[in-house]
């Protein structure tokens, strides 16, 4: 009866017509009472919650609740926390297995991991079991996984038929049933803000269009399914970091896609597969889908596979664990967004989504044990085989770091080390591709370990691909992300003897060399320099940025950009002052150094070549068609690096009368449509008071559009002419720039370049956006060079045409100053190397036209 109920249901869908139970009376519409009893004693959603999932949208307290709840009743049931939110939310994730095996978990996880340890011979025996993760709603507003995540937990924690018994003495279930609180809350507020107690369909009513921005992001507007790699939220870090302890053989990643869409699985696209990815994980893959076919054909609930999606960036979640020795599975369901929306299939009713993600996680828990044993061989061999195949790899290891700049080195080797890559301190001077590398002030990254494949994804550059199609990025070479110098190491360069002591996360210190009666001054180089300058002038100090390098009488040179803080100007006392350097230096990480005379070789302190650096007030404009995540991306580095604050204010708010508070505004990426009309004209004067205008991409449309930028857009078009229609998405998606890393040639005597004391610089490019040169090379200090592709795709008539334009254009207003950046300085928080380009024009901008006189 239950199954004739679910087609009826399923074919009055696919009609256009309603369900009978617009919202499910009983846990009857999602459990199989036929098939499996449930223990009486453990508390049902509905007993905890006040309703049956579906009826309304859960919120992430009622989550924890109802978890902890479950873990108080069900001996099957612990819950672990892992972090919380930048909101302060719980991150936790349920262990739910038999009883036996709770009372030996840590006995069981040690075990697992000498399993596939290859310098450890373990064999598998009938009683290890495998690990599944299932991992929901890593989007807010995709919250249907986070509302089937309590069906999941009740549906193991009380089952007590012998299938269910028997599955659990041999699968340990994790279920993370939130991976971004703070989304799914504001998303679920929303829905349940706006729930008529008649059901509305209609797409256009509130209930289905959140306001900007959504709850899709974290408290920071980050996509955390782009951050598995970079890992720079701290649900990412706490997430990865329990994925390490355990190193689960399964794991799925539970989302929604367009409402007219019905149910995708992995695997994905067959030919955009990451090269690393073993070809074992696919054919796993495909036997796992075959449990999820077979449990929605049951159902007569329609999905499709190997398709639109691909398992190639290892930064989101359908691909993160393929490189630990998993098998990583992708779940897309068409949302209903509020409570039933109108769709191509007829209604789409909230509960209908519920359950089909709690019928995929039933799938892959039944796939995943049926096929205990090979995944269990799989992952084993996965890290044996890759010890074999660093022995046959040329390269041996990798080398990083930058010796001005120990902040991003240290950033670097820490993300590396939250993937459990380890890395190891230089221990002595060596040279390799032109680069100096200086002991303690490097890594080095030996590729023969057992995440060779994780280092190799981490730090190659890849050019050539398979398929010119990719879902998200195709180029992410993260020493390149950071700017820093690094070399692959042959045989003939790496020595064992390279290896100083094991790399553990800590902040570099920073320190004052000593007490100064004269002046203090700290080099531009180092990434969280920005933020020390903050610190000093937010203090009331007053301090400047050298326009020249100089040299002190010992014989240290300090690079143009360096900042000088005389004390003799200062309102605080010499000893209040180097109580309060002491301070910033221990804050930020930088070394402070004394300057006892002026009289400096190249420019002496006193010199008009020393310009007063003013306090920023910044505000960045936001509303609906500005893109959400690049204003995130700003305001959290501002925000947890440079602490600086930001006003992020609604353009509708913005007026003649407020506009003036300050000194610096930014137009992140987006659609200006509905810019206010007055708006050039009112930034027009502001830029003519001397404040400065920093843009990105599509806002320099805008900006053409009320004359205040006049360089040329090159339009590129695709080549699709006479290209058959069924070859027409495929042709024009090869043109798309999804994320490819270019090299600039830049003049690093230019303020918006200090801190840089290279000629060359990587850039991250996610668009098409090119402009022509202007007649003066101080238009656009930034280049991109001649043949610029350092990693990633683009189509060779692209490539072509970006080759030597500007990658940024400055123009000048009056006395104000537009800088016009073509590409994202601060993509997904990882991109450190270019972060300092927003910092400088910040700080720098109204000094790039004195530059020119002097």
């Amino acid at each position: 009866m239950r199954i004739i109920s679910i087609l009826l249901f399923v074919v009055s869908t696919l009609a256009g017509g309603h369900q009978t139970f617009a919202q499910p009376e009983s846990l009857d519409y999602y459990l199989d009472q036929d098939k499996h009893q449930y223990d009486a004693s453990v508390p049902k959603p509905d007993e905890v919650l006040g309703y049956v999932p579906g009826q309304w949208h859960i919120r992430h307290d009622q989550l924890v609740y109802y978890f902890e709840k479950l873990a108080a009743q069900s001996p099957r049931v612990k819950i672990y926390d892992y972090g919380r939110t930048h909101e302060q939310r719980r991150l936790l994730v349920a262990i739910i297995t038999s009883e036996a095996n709770h009372a030996r978990l840590e006995e069981i996880k040690q075990r697992h991991l000498d399993i596939i340890d290859p310098a450890k011979d373990v064999a598998i025996s009938d009683d290890d079991p495998l690990f599944v993760w299932l991992g929901h709603s890593i989007h807010g507003n995709e919250s249907s996984g986070a509302n089937s995540s309590v069906l999941t937990a009740y549906h193991y924690a009380a089952a007590t038929s012998e299938e269910i018994t028997k599955l659990l003495d041999e699968t340990v279930i994790f279920i993370d049933p939130s991976i971004n609180p703070d989304g799914l809350n504001r998303f679920a507020s929303w829905a349940n803000h706006h729930k008529s107690k008649l059901d509305v369909p209609d797409p256009n009513t509130r209930e289905h269009n959140e306001t900007w921005p959504g709850g899709r992001t974290n408290h920071y507007w980050f996509d955390l399914n782009r951050d598995w790699l970079p890992l720079t939220q701290p649900e990412s870090q706490g997430r990865i970091a329990k994925l390490q302890e355990w190193k689960p053989n399964v794991l799925t990643d539970h989302h929604e896609m367009g409402t007219d869409a019905t149910f995708h699985f992995s695997p994905g696209e067959p030919t955009r597969v990451h090269p690393l990815i073993p070809d074992k994980n696919q054919e796993l893959t495909y036997k796992i889908a075959e449990f999820h076919a077979e449990a929605f054909d049951k159902r007569g609930a329609l999905y499709y596979s190997a398709e639109n999606f691909d398992d190639y960036y290892i930064g989101r979640g359908p691909t993160y664990l393929d490189f630990n020795g998993g098998v990583a599975i992708l779940f897309e369901q068409a949302s209903s967004r509020g409570f039933e929306q109108e769709s191509a299939n007829g209604i789409l009713e909230f509960p209908f989504t519920i359950l089909n993600q709690f019928t995929a996680a039933q799938s892959t828990v039944r796939g995943a044990h049926a096929l205990r044993e090979e995944l269990l061989q799989y992952q084993k061999s996965y890290y044996k085989t890759a010890l074999d195949k660093a022995d046959s790899d040329p390269v041996k290891a990798y080398v990083f770091g930058d010796p001005k700049d120990a902040n991003a080195t240290r950033a670097l080797a820490e993300t590396t080390a939250r993937h459990g890559i380890e890395s190891y301190s230089l221990s002595k001077n060596m040279s390799a591709n032109g680069y100096q590398f200086e002991a303690g002030k490097a890594f080095v990254v030996p590729l023969k370990q057992e995440q060779y494949h994780l280092v190799h994804g981490l730090f190659e550059k890849r050019t050539t691909f398979e398929d010119s199609l990719f879902y998200d990025i195709s180029g992410w070479t993260f020493p390149l992300a950071f700017d820093l110098p690094y070399a692959s190491l042959v045989s003939r360069q790496f020595t064992a003897d390279l290896l100083g002591d094991i790399f553990e996360p800590q902040p570099y210190p920073g320190s004052v060399e000593k007490e100064s009666n004269y002046a203090y001054t700290f080099e531009w180089d180092d990434y969280l320099a920005p933020g020390a300058l903050y610190a000093m002038l937010n203090k009331g100090l007053i301090a400047k940025v050298a326009m020249r390098s100089f040299t002190r009488t010992d014989g240290k040179t300090f690079n143009r950009g360096s900042i000088m803080v005389p004390v003799a100007l200062q309102k605080l006392s010499s000893q209040d002052l180097f109580e309060e350097m002491n301070t910033i230096a221990g804050e930020f990480g930088i070394d402070i150094y004394d300057i006892s005379s002026g009289y400096t070789e190249g420019t002496n302190l006193g010199s008009r070549n020393f310009e007063t650096v003013a306090i920023p007030k910044i505000m960045i404009p936001v509303g609906e068609g500005i893109t959400g995540y690049d204003v995130g991306e700003i305001w959290h580095l501002m925000d947890t690096r440079y602490k600086i604050p930001v006003s992020i204010v609604d353009y509708n708010n913005i007026t003649m009368e407020n506009i003036d508070r300050y000194n610096t505004i930014i137009l992140v990426d987006g659609r200006y449509g509905n810019f206010p009309k007055e708006m050039g004209s009112l930034l027009k004067t502001w830029l003519q008071k001397g404040n400065t205008l920093i843009a990105y991409e599509r806002a320099l449309n805008w900006l053409k559009q009320q004359d205040l930028l006049s360089f040329e857009a090159l339009p590129l078009k695709p080549e699709v002419e006479g290209v058959p229609y069924e070859l027409y998405s495929r042709k024009s998606g090869a043109r798309y720039v999804g994320g490819t890393i270019f090299e600039a040639d830049i003049d690093a005597t230019h303020p918006l370049l200090f801190g840089y004391n290279q000629t060359k610089l990587p850039i991250f490019k996610t668009n098409k956006i090119i402009y022509s040169k202007q007649k003066t090379s101080q238009a656009h200090p930034i280049m991109y060079g001649q043949n610029p592709l350092m990693s990633g795709y683009i189509h060779p008539t692209d490539l072509k045409a970006l080759s030597g334009t500007p990658a940024v254009m400055l123009e000048g207003e009056g006395r104000g100053q537009i800088i016009a950046f073509n590409d994202n300085t601060n993509f997904r928080a990882y991109w450190y190397g270019t972060n300092k380009l927003l910092a400088n024009g910040i700080f720098f901008a109204p000094l790039i036209n004195k530059g020119t006189m002097r």
